[in-house]
C-alpha cells in the first residue's frame, strides 16, 4: 500500500492486487455493506493514522472515493470536506 498526502485536504492510497485479496475484495465487489469492504477502509485509515494524521484528519465529513488502478488494485481517495469551505448535499442530474 502507498499512501501519499495529495494535500492538506486529500490523501490516496494505492492498494494492490495482493493486498485486496488479503480482504477477499476485488474492485467490482466494493460495498460498504460487505464485510471486506469494511475491513479494507479500516486498514487503510490504520495506515493513514500511523503515516500522515498528524496533518490529517478524518474528523468530521471525509469523502471516500474507489477507482480502479487497471492491475486488479485500486486506487482510494480521502477527501476532507471540514475545512474545504461551504459543501452542500446536491444531486447534480446526471442526462
Amino acid at each position: 500500500m502507498k499512501i501519499t498526502k495529495n494535500s492538506e485536504f486529500l490523501i490516496t492510497a494505492e492498494i494492490g492486487a495482493e493486498e485486496m485479496k488479503t480482504y477477499g475484495v476485488t474492485y467490482e465487489k466494493i460495498d460498504y455493506s460487505e464485510p471486506g469492504t469494511r475491513k479494507m477502509i479500516a486498514g487503510v485509515i490504520g495506515c493513514i493514522r500511523k503515516e500522515v494524521l498528524s496533518d490529517f484528519s478524518l474528523k468530521g465529513r471525509t469523502l471516500i472515493e474507489v477507482m480502479p488502478d487497471g492491475n486488479s488494485g485500486c486506487l482510494m481517495l480521502f477527501t476532507n470536506l471540514r475545512d474545504v469551505g461551504s459543501v452542500r448535499n446536491t444531486l447534480l442530474p446526471l442526462s
